[in-house]
Protein backbone atom coordinates (compact mmCIF):
# COMPACT_ATOMS: atom_id res chain seq x y z
CA UNK A 1 0.00 0.00 0.00
CA UNK A 2 1.81 3.41 -1.11
CA UNK A 3 1.30 6.60 0.95
CA UNK A 4 -1.09 7.65 -1.41
CA UNK A 5 -3.84 5.20 -0.11
CA UNK A 6 -2.59 6.51 3.32
CA UNK A 7 -3.60 9.30 2.88
CA UNK A 8 -7.07 8.84 1.19
CA UNK A 9 -7.74 6.76 4.62
CA UNK A 10 -6.74 9.69 6.68
CA UNK A 11 -8.63 12.15 4.42
CA UNK A 12 -12.20 10.02 5.45
CA UNK A 13 -11.64 10.05 8.76
CA UNK A 14 -10.09 13.26 10.33
CA UNK A 15 -12.92 15.72 9.65
CA UNK A 16 -14.69 13.22 11.81
CA UNK A 17 -19.01 13.19 12.15
CA UNK A 18 -20.24 16.19 13.98
CA UNK A 19 -23.34 13.61 15.25
CA UNK A 20 -21.07 11.24 16.38
CA UNK A 21 -19.71 11.45 19.98
CA UNK A 22 -16.15 9.64 19.14
CA UNK A 23 -13.05 11.39 18.73
CA UNK A 24 -11.08 10.71 15.61
CA UNK A 25 -7.88 9.13 16.51
CA UNK A 26 -4.98 7.86 13.86
CA UNK A 27 -2.03 6.50 14.93
CA UNK A 28 0.50 5.76 12.28
CA UNK A 29 3.10 3.23 13.36
CA UNK A 30 6.36 1.71 11.42
CA UNK A 31 9.82 1.56 11.74
CA UNK A 32 12.56 4.06 12.40
CA UNK A 33 12.91 6.35 9.20
CA UNK A 34 9.46 5.00 7.28
CA UNK A 35 8.21 8.35 7.25
CA UNK A 36 5.63 8.72 9.63
CA UNK A 37 6.06 12.47 10.75
CA UNK A 38 5.89 13.10 7.02
CA UNK A 39 2.65 11.49 6.52
CA UNK A 40 1.52 13.04 9.53
CA UNK A 41 2.19 16.57 8.64
CA UNK A 42 0.80 16.22 4.51
CA UNK A 43 -2.34 14.92 5.82
CA UNK A 44 -2.96 17.71 8.24
CA UNK A 45 -2.07 20.28 5.63
CA UNK A 46 -4.40 18.52 3.39
CA UNK A 47 -7.14 18.80 5.69
CA UNK A 48 -6.95 22.49 6.51
CA UNK A 49 -6.75 23.12 2.73
CA UNK A 50 -9.55 21.24 2.50
CA UNK A 51 -11.57 23.48 4.74
CA UNK A 52 -11.73 21.08 8.23
CA UNK A 53 -9.94 22.43 11.09
CA UNK A 54 -11.21 25.94 11.28
CA UNK A 55 -9.42 27.15 14.47
CA UNK A 56 -6.42 25.73 13.43
CA UNK A 57 -3.98 22.92 14.59
CA UNK A 58 -1.39 21.65 16.91
CA UNK A 59 1.82 19.94 16.95
CA UNK A 60 3.61 18.54 19.38
CA UNK A 61 6.85 16.55 19.22
CA UNK A 62 6.24 14.00 22.72
CA UNK A 63 10.39 12.43 22.06
CA UNK A 64 9.95 8.74 22.26
CA UNK A 65 10.74 6.35 22.61
CA UNK A 66 13.91 5.78 24.10
CA UNK A 67 13.62 5.81 28.03
CA UNK A 68 14.53 9.11 29.47
CA UNK A 69 13.69 11.22 26.85
CA UNK A 70 9.93 11.51 26.37
CA UNK A 71 8.11 14.38 27.01
CA UNK A 72 5.54 13.87 30.54
CA UNK A 73 2.12 14.69 29.73
CA UNK A 74 2.20 16.94 32.41
CA UNK A 75 4.96 19.35 30.95
CA UNK A 76 3.12 18.78 27.15
CA UNK A 77 -0.40 19.93 28.79
CA UNK A 78 1.48 22.72 30.24
CA UNK A 79 2.67 24.03 26.65
CA UNK A 80 -0.63 23.22 25.23
CA UNK A 81 -2.38 25.24 27.51
CA UNK A 82 -0.26 28.17 26.50
CA UNK A 83 0.37 27.86 23.12
CA UNK A 84 -4.32 27.98 22.73
CA UNK A 85 -3.69 31.25 24.82
CA UNK A 86 -4.33 30.26 28.61
CA UNK A 87 -2.12 32.17 30.74
CA UNK A 88 0.15 31.12 32.94
CA UNK A 89 -1.49 31.85 36.34
CA UNK A 90 -4.28 29.77 35.22
CA UNK A 91 -2.73 26.80 34.41
CA UNK A 92 -3.24 24.17 37.03
CA UNK A 93 -0.83 22.02 38.67
CA UNK A 94 -2.29 19.04 38.96
CA UNK A 95 -2.22 16.90 35.92
CA UNK A 96 -5.80 15.82 35.63
CA UNK A 97 -7.09 19.24 35.85
CA UNK A 98 -4.82 20.63 33.25
CA UNK A 99 -6.08 17.79 30.95
CA UNK A 100 -9.75 18.61 32.14
CA UNK A 101 -8.82 22.62 30.91
CA UNK A 102 -7.25 21.55 28.07
CA UNK A 103 -9.91 19.71 26.99
CA UNK A 104 -12.77 22.38 28.34
CA UNK A 105 -10.77 24.86 26.44
CA UNK A 106 -11.18 22.58 23.10
CA UNK A 107 -15.13 22.29 23.68
CA UNK A 108 -17.14 23.39 20.35
CA UNK A 109 -13.88 24.12 18.62
CA UNK A 110 -12.26 22.20 15.40
CA UNK A 111 -8.69 21.38 16.09
CA UNK A 112 -6.37 19.02 14.67
CA UNK A 113 -3.49 17.68 17.20
CA UNK A 114 -1.02 16.13 16.06
CA UNK A 115 1.23 13.95 18.70
CA UNK A 116 4.38 12.85 17.11
CA UNK A 117 6.88 10.31 17.99
CA UNK A 118 5.11 8.80 21.25
CA UNK A 119 6.80 6.37 23.81
CA UNK A 120 3.54 4.88 24.92
CA UNK A 121 -0.47 4.72 25.19
CA UNK A 122 -0.44 6.05 28.87
CA UNK A 123 1.60 9.53 27.27
CA UNK A 124 -1.32 10.21 24.73
CA UNK A 125 -4.32 9.26 27.44
CA UNK A 126 -4.10 12.88 29.31
CA UNK A 127 -3.97 14.90 25.75
CA UNK A 128 -7.24 13.53 24.05
CA UNK A 129 -9.43 16.16 23.56
CA UNK A 130 -13.10 15.76 24.28
CA UNK A 131 -14.95 16.99 21.40
CA UNK A 132 -15.55 15.14 18.53
CA UNK A 133 -15.15 18.29 16.31
CA UNK A 134 -11.38 17.83 17.04
CA UNK A 135 -9.38 15.30 16.05
CA UNK A 136 -6.35 13.50 16.65
CA UNK A 137 -2.98 11.97 14.33
CA UNK A 138 -0.34 9.98 16.66
CA UNK A 139 2.91 8.86 15.16
CA UNK A 140 4.76 6.14 17.11
CA UNK A 141 7.35 3.48 16.18
CA UNK A 142 5.30 1.20 18.43
CA UNK A 143 2.09 -0.44 18.04
CA UNK A 144 1.01 1.44 21.25
CA UNK A 145 -0.83 -1.76 22.90
CA UNK A 146 -3.29 -0.82 25.45
CA UNK A 147 -4.83 2.76 22.59
CA UNK A 148 -7.41 0.31 21.15
CA UNK A 149 -9.21 0.09 24.74
CA UNK A 150 -9.32 3.57 25.41
CA UNK A 151 -9.93 5.44 22.69
CA UNK A 152 -11.54 4.11 18.93
CA UNK A 153 -8.35 4.59 17.02
CA UNK A 154 -7.91 3.86 12.97
CA UNK A 155 -4.26 2.29 12.80
CA UNK A 156 -1.93 2.88 9.79
CA UNK A 157 0.91 1.02 9.66
CA UNK A 158 3.63 1.95 6.91
CA UNK A 159 6.59 0.24 5.24
CA UNK A 160 9.32 0.98 2.54
CA UNK A 161 8.38 2.19 0.21
CA UNK A 162 7.61 0.22 -3.22
CA UNK A 163 10.23 0.49 -6.06
CA UNK A 164 8.40 2.92 -8.13
CA UNK A 165 7.71 5.21 -4.90
CA UNK A 166 11.41 5.18 -4.06
CA UNK A 167 12.34 6.15 -7.24
CA UNK A 168 10.18 8.56 -7.75
CA UNK A 169 11.42 10.22 -4.41
CA UNK A 170 15.27 10.30 -5.07
CA UNK A 171 13.82 12.18 -8.75
CA UNK A 172 12.09 14.75 -6.77
CA UNK A 173 14.88 15.70 -4.78
CA UNK A 174 17.92 15.47 -7.35
CA UNK A 175 16.26 16.60 -10.59
CA UNK A 176 15.01 15.28 -13.58
CA UNK A 177 18.68 15.89 -15.05
CA UNK A 178 20.34 13.78 -12.43
CA UNK A 179 17.90 11.35 -12.52
CA UNK A 180 18.26 10.82 -16.43
CA UNK A 181 21.77 11.08 -16.39
CA UNK A 182 21.81 7.11 -14.69
CA UNK A 183 18.26 5.78 -14.01
CA UNK A 184 19.36 2.37 -13.71
CA UNK A 185 21.79 3.93 -10.62
CA UNK A 186 18.24 5.45 -9.70
CA UNK A 187 17.06 1.73 -9.15
CA UNK A 188 20.29 0.37 -7.93
CA UNK A 189 20.59 3.34 -5.09
CA UNK A 190 16.90 2.65 -3.99
CA UNK A 191 17.42 -0.96 -3.73
CA UNK A 192 20.58 -0.35 -1.27
CA UNK A 193 18.51 1.94 0.65
CA UNK A 194 15.86 -0.17 1.13
CA UNK A 195 13.12 1.72 0.11
CA UNK A 196 13.01 3.58 3.06
CA UNK A 197 12.52 6.98 2.66
CA UNK A 198 14.98 8.25 5.23
CA UNK A 199 17.70 6.57 3.62
CA UNK A 200 16.29 7.53 0.41
CA UNK A 201 16.20 11.25 1.06
CA UNK A 202 19.35 11.11 2.72
CA UNK A 203 20.82 9.51 -0.09
CA UNK A 204 19.62 12.17 -2.74
CA UNK A 205 20.29 15.03 -0.84
CA UNK A 206 24.18 13.77 -0.42
CA UNK A 207 23.78 13.33 -4.28
CA UNK A 208 22.43 17.45 -4.72
CA UNK A 209 25.23 18.79 -1.71
CA UNK A 210 28.33 16.91 -3.31
CA UNK A 211 27.11 17.88 -7.11
CA UNK A 212 27.02 14.87 -8.53
CA UNK A 213 26.25 14.52 -11.98
CA UNK A 214 24.12 11.57 -11.55
CA UNK A 215 22.71 8.51 -8.65
CA UNK A 216 25.93 6.63 -10.54
CA UNK A 217 28.96 7.64 -7.85
CA UNK A 218 26.85 7.16 -4.73
CA UNK A 219 25.10 4.43 -6.22
CA UNK A 220 28.74 2.48 -5.53
CA UNK A 221 29.78 4.20 -2.69
CA UNK A 222 26.79 2.53 -0.96
CA UNK A 223 27.49 -1.27 -1.74
CA UNK A 224 28.90 -1.71 1.27
CA UNK A 225 26.27 -2.55 3.78
CA UNK A 226 28.52 -0.39 6.72
CA UNK A 227 28.72 2.62 4.16
CA UNK A 228 24.56 2.53 3.73
CA UNK A 229 24.73 3.05 7.61
CA UNK A 230 27.00 6.25 7.63
CA UNK A 231 24.50 7.44 5.71
CA UNK A 232 23.49 11.51 7.06
CA UNK A 233 23.34 15.23 5.84
CA UNK A 234 23.69 18.06 8.23
CA UNK A 235 22.41 16.80 11.63
CA UNK A 236 20.34 13.61 10.46
CA UNK A 237 21.96 10.44 10.27
CA UNK A 238 20.82 6.97 9.97
CA UNK A 239 22.32 5.47 12.41
CA UNK A 240 21.08 8.07 14.98
CA UNK A 241 16.97 7.22 14.04
CA UNK A 242 18.18 2.76 14.21
CA UNK A 243 19.88 3.82 17.77
CA UNK A 244 16.77 5.49 19.52
CA UNK A 245 14.44 2.32 18.48
CA UNK A 246 17.23 0.21 19.55
CA UNK A 247 17.61 1.76 23.12
CA UNK A 248 14.58 1.42 23.88
CA UNK A 249 14.51 -2.16 23.88
CA UNK A 250 15.20 -4.31 27.51
CA UNK A 251 18.40 -6.21 27.66
CA UNK A 252 16.68 -9.56 26.46
CA UNK A 253 15.06 -8.12 23.43
CA UNK A 254 18.26 -6.10 22.84
CA UNK A 255 20.48 -9.30 22.56
CA UNK A 256 17.29 -11.23 20.48
CA UNK A 257 17.56 -8.45 17.87
CA UNK A 258 21.71 -8.53 17.86
CA UNK A 259 21.12 -12.03 16.94
CA UNK A 260 19.05 -11.88 14.26
CA UNK A 261 21.54 -9.85 12.22
CA UNK A 262 24.00 -12.56 12.30
CA UNK A 263 21.80 -15.49 11.19
CA UNK A 264 21.90 -16.33 7.81
CA UNK A 265 18.60 -16.65 5.99
CA UNK A 266 15.78 -14.05 5.41
CA UNK A 267 13.00 -16.15 7.51
CA UNK A 268 12.76 -15.33 11.18
CA UNK A 269 10.83 -17.68 13.85
CA UNK A 270 10.58 -19.12 17.43
CA UNK A 271 11.89 -22.49 16.50
CA UNK A 272 14.95 -21.49 14.56
CA UNK A 273 16.32 -18.78 17.19
CA UNK A 274 15.33 -19.92 20.40
CA UNK A 275 18.62 -22.57 20.18
CA UNK A 276 21.67 -20.18 18.90
CA UNK A 277 19.91 -17.66 21.23
CA UNK A 278 20.03 -20.21 24.25
CA UNK A 279 16.37 -19.70 25.21
CA UNK A 280 13.45 -21.99 25.32
CA UNK A 281 10.83 -21.77 22.20
CA UNK A 282 7.90 -19.54 24.58
CA UNK A 283 10.74 -17.18 25.37
CA UNK A 284 11.94 -16.58 21.44
CA UNK A 285 7.97 -16.44 20.72
CA UNK A 286 7.79 -13.48 22.82
CA UNK A 287 11.44 -11.65 22.16
CA UNK A 288 10.23 -11.93 18.34
CA UNK A 289 6.66 -10.31 19.61
CA UNK A 290 8.36 -7.52 20.87
CA UNK A 291 10.34 -6.49 18.57
CA UNK A 292 7.31 -6.57 16.17
CA UNK A 293 5.34 -4.49 18.35
CA UNK A 294 8.75 -1.85 18.45
CA UNK A 295 8.52 -2.48 14.32
CA UNK A 296 12.24 -3.73 14.54
CA UNK A 297 11.04 -6.97 12.42
CA UNK A 298 7.80 -7.95 10.48
CA UNK A 299 5.34 -10.31 10.68
CA UNK A 300 4.94 -12.26 7.51
CA UNK A 301 1.73 -14.37 9.62
CA UNK A 302 1.60 -15.47 13.12
CA UNK A 303 4.74 -17.26 13.56
CA UNK A 304 7.31 -15.82 11.04
CA UNK A 305 8.70 -12.99 10.15
CA UNK A 306 10.87 -10.36 7.95
CA UNK A 307 13.81 -8.24 9.00
CA UNK A 308 14.22 -4.92 6.57
CA UNK A 309 17.93 -5.01 5.23
CA UNK A 310 18.93 -1.67 6.66
CA UNK A 311 18.16 -2.75 10.36
CA UNK A 312 19.19 -6.05 9.65
CA UNK A 313 22.98 -4.30 8.59
CA UNK A 314 22.67 -2.57 11.65
CA UNK A 315 21.82 -5.45 14.38
CA UNK A 316 24.80 -7.15 12.78
CA UNK A 317 27.13 -4.50 13.32
CA UNK A 318 26.22 -3.48 16.94
CA UNK A 319 26.57 -7.81 17.28
CA UNK A 320 30.23 -7.21 16.25
CA UNK A 321 31.16 -4.87 18.35
CA UNK A 322 28.95 -5.90 21.44
CA UNK A 323 28.73 -9.79 21.19
CA UNK A 324 32.34 -11.73 21.48
CA UNK A 325 30.54 -15.22 21.37
CA UNK A 326 30.86 -17.01 17.84
CA UNK A 327 28.68 -16.55 15.69
CA UNK A 328 25.49 -19.09 14.81
CA UNK A 329 26.38 -21.14 11.67
CA UNK A 330 23.14 -23.29 11.26
CA UNK A 331 20.26 -21.09 8.70
CA UNK A 332 17.40 -20.43 9.58
CA UNK A 333 14.59 -21.17 6.97
CA UNK A 334 15.55 -20.10 3.59
CA UNK A 335 14.21 -17.53 1.65
CA UNK A 336 16.09 11.73 16.18
CA UNK A 337 13.58 15.05 16.23
CA UNK A 338 14.23 17.96 18.30
CA UNK A 339 11.51 18.98 20.84
CA UNK A 340 8.50 20.99 19.54
CA UNK A 341 7.07 23.63 21.59
CA UNK A 342 3.40 23.42 19.95
CA UNK A 343 1.61 26.37 18.53
CA UNK A 344 -1.86 27.37 17.53
CA UNK A 345 -1.41 27.78 14.06
CA UNK A 346 -4.31 29.83 11.70
CA UNK A 347 -5.74 27.11 9.03
CA UNK A 348 -4.66 29.22 6.57
CA UNK A 349 -1.01 28.96 7.30
CA UNK A 350 -0.26 25.85 9.29
CA UNK A 351 2.72 25.71 10.94
CA UNK A 352 3.89 22.04 11.40
CA UNK A 353 7.35 21.05 11.05
CA UNK A 354 8.06 17.98 9.35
Amino acid sequence: MGRRDHLTRLKRLLPGDQHSLALPVALISGPPGVGKTALAVQAAHRAVNDGHFTDGQLFVNLQGPEPGTAAAPHDVLEDLLRAVGVPTDRIPTDLDQRAATFRSFLHGREILLVLDNAANAQQIYPLLPGSPGCAVIVTSRSRLPGLMSRVDATTLPLAELCQPEAAMLIRAIIGDTRADAGPSAVTVLAERCGHLPLALVLAAEHIVSHQHHSADTLATELKPEHARLNLAEGDIALRNAFDTSYKALDEQSARMFRLLGILPGHLIDATTTATPAGITHNEAARLLHSLASAHLIRSQDEHHYHMHILLRAYAADLARKLDTQPQPTKAIHPTAKPAATPTLSPPTQPSLVA
